[in-house]
């Protein structure tokens, strides 16, 4: 087997292989000038050293025939941590991000504190935007995990965003600017990373066309998938989760585009209340068709994802109770899974909506429990039926540590 075929497009395994964790390397700005501003919180260069690192990554890169990243990684909690345990707290996250970012291993790789929040990464020598997405991956698995601050472990959300240079950008600016928009793209989606790739500018455009996206709710495009929930000692299917797909005529890629391919101007436009309202009608459908097909029985549940937007939209309580009407479909067997961002949007708004839909009978339960600031308050203030805990908490079961109990 060749070396790309057993590490994908141009080899990647190889350099997959150098991204791990291990000892902090040397400073990041060692045998560069003298003179380096430092970040006084993390100790890590300052944003001043990004553009020239930048502008020599993209010079070593294209001289080796490969491309350079820029990667920011942006932490969503760091002013509830400093509301919950003070600015000391704070600043003793953003030093042990810092500090976990410092100790991954690939020759070329810089790291600095960026502003408030974000943090600044430059790759260079990475042959593909496969093994970019690998990085990201890696990011927020190596990040998220659980810091502790006094007697609390929180659990850390990374938000990466991302740009690989191409031979049309001319500006290193230009490179920087991607990245951090894809930053701001992957928080206003709720996604936990996104890549800008300046040659897939076809897919980009595809994606963030709001009349595209108006005729594809127009034209039915949108369709759903679902996976099956099963009882762990039975191994009984017992309901299903949906998820929304787009199935895109033209797409680069000429298959179902996930939601982080179009929901970040779903949201922006406020579509997304229009394509939820769509999701909640087709599950209620679906389960209706099902329900034919298999007379006698046991009645199948569906969960679907409400979105914050969705939530505060007007009428929402009615929209549910009209879809489940309409197919015949009991509200006990349909599940609305919530999570903690979209609470935080909607705020106190969403209590008398929740509880409207409680007492129908509609089942609603908190998605990814545990991430962030998550409350055991949720609980009390809207009547949930469930929780699912985020799988961050769930891997540590069983395991040595703090969590093992």
């Amino acid at each position: 087997m060749s070396e790309s075929a057993a590490g994908g497009p141009s080899g990647n395994k190889s350099m997959l292989g150098r991204l791990k964790r291990g000892a902090p390397p040397p400073p990041a700005d060692a045998g560069a000038a003298p003179q380096v501003e430092r970040d006084p919180v993390t100790g890590l260069p300052s944003r001043s050293m990004l553009s020239p690192w930048t502008q020599m990554a993209i010079k070593r890169s294209h001289a080796a025939s490969a491309r350079a990243v820029v990667a920011f990684v942006g932490v969503g909690l760091l002013r509830d941590i400093n509301d919950a345990y003070g600015a000391d707290a704070g600043d003793r996250l953003l030093r042990t991000i810092g500090e976990r970012l410092g100790t991954i291993d690939m020759p070329g790789t810089k790291v600095l504190r960026y502003e408030g929040a974000e943090f600044a990464l430059v790759f260079e020598g990475v042959n593909h935007v496969n093994a970019l997405e690998a990085i990201a991956t890696f990011l927020v698995e190596f990040l998220e995990k659980p810091v502790q601050l006094g007697s609390d472990e929180v659990v850390v959300r990374p938000i990466i965003g991302a740009a690989i240079s191409a031979d049309n950008y001319d500006n290193t600016d230009d490179l920087i600017r991607d990245a951090h928009r894809a930053l701001a793209t992957a928080r206003d989606a709720g996604s936990p990373w996104e890549i800008h790739d300046e040659s897939k500018r076809g897919r980009y455009e595809t994606r963030v066309d709001e009349s595209r996206l108006s005729s594809a709710l127009d034209d039915g495009e949108f369709v759903l998938v679902y996976q099956p929930i099963v009882l762990s000692d039975t191994r009984e299917t017992v309901g299903f989760e949906a998820f929304v797909r787009w199935k895109a005529p033209g797409a680069t890629n000429m298959g179902l585009l996930l939601p982080h391919d179009f929901m970040p101007m779903m949201e922006k436009t406020g579509m997304s209340v229009r394509l939820g309202e769509f999701v909640i009608d087709e599950a209620c459908r679906q389960l209706a068709e099902w329900a034919h097909h298999r007379p006698g029985g046991r009645p199948l549940f569906m969960a679907c994802n409400v979105g914050g937007r969705q939530l505060a939209s007007d009428g929402f309580s009615a929209v549910v109770n009209e879809s489940l009407a309409r197919h015949g479909i009991e509200p006990g067997q349909l599940c609305l899974d919530i999570t903690e961002s979209s609470l935080r949007f909607t705020g106190a708004s969403a209590w008398p909506v929740l509880r409207e839909l409680h007492n129908t009978g509609v089942k609603l339960g908190l998605d990814d429990f545990g991430t962030g600031m998550s409350s055991l308050q949720y609980l009390l203030d809207f009547s949930l039926h469930y929780i699912r805990v985020a799988s961050s908490f769930v891997t540590h079961v069983g395991s040595d540590g703090p969590l093992a109990a």
